[in-house]
C-alpha cells in the first residue's frame, strides 16, 4: 500500500472500492480525483477544466517526487499548471 494517512484511506475505499486493494500505484491520481470532487461538490472551482488542471498538478508532482521520467514538455506544462493554482 501507498504512504497515505488513514483518512486518505477511508476515502479511497468509499469511492473507489476494490481497485483501492488492487491498485495502490493509482492511489495518489484516485485521491487527486477525489479532492477535484469535493471542490465542485463544495463550488471551489468554477468548472471542470479547473478540477482536471489540478489533478494533473498533483499527479505531476507526485510523479516528480518518485523521480519518475518524465518527458520535458510534460513537466513544463504540469509546473505551469501548479504556477495557475
Amino acid at each position: 500500500m501507498s504512504d497515505i494517512t488513514d483518512e486518505e484511506w477511508h476515502l479511497l475505499k468509499e469511492h473507489f472500492g476494490d481497485l483501492a486493494y488492487e491498485e495502490p500505484h493509482n492511489h495518489e491520481r484516485y485521491l487527486a480525483t477525489i479532492r477535484g470532487l469535493q471542490q465542485v461538490q463544495a463550488g471551489e472551482v468554477e468548472g471542470i477544466d479547473d478540477v482536471i488542471a489540478d489533478v494533473d498538478a498533483i499527479i505531476g508532482l507526485a510523479e516528480l517526487d518518485r523521480g519518475e521520467s518524465v518527458d520535458l514538455d510534460d513537466v513544463v506544462t504540469k509546473a505551469k499548471a501548479i504556477l495557475d493554482q
